[in-house]
């Protein structure tokens, strides 16, 4: 699957994938927590493999 995260705010958002990691990009680690800059887009690649009801959230207190 793919995710796409818009951080159309002026504040770093870091957004976070409960129950699976995922790989930004064509390579590099696998996370479930990506930096999303300012005014930036970030697409991430994971595998749906992880049965449940899971949810995808901003992992700060702040409000952009």
């Amino acid at each position: 699957m793919r995710l796409e995260s818009i951080n159309a705010g002026e504040m770093l958002h870091p957004m976070h994938l409960r129950g699976h990691t995922f790989q930004v990009g064509d390579s590099g680690p696998r996370k479930d927590t990506v930096a999303v800059k300012p005014k930036q887009r970030v697409v991430c690649d994971f595998d749906a493999d992880n049965p449940g009801r899971w949810m995808v959230h901003r992992h700060s207190a702040y409000r952009a």
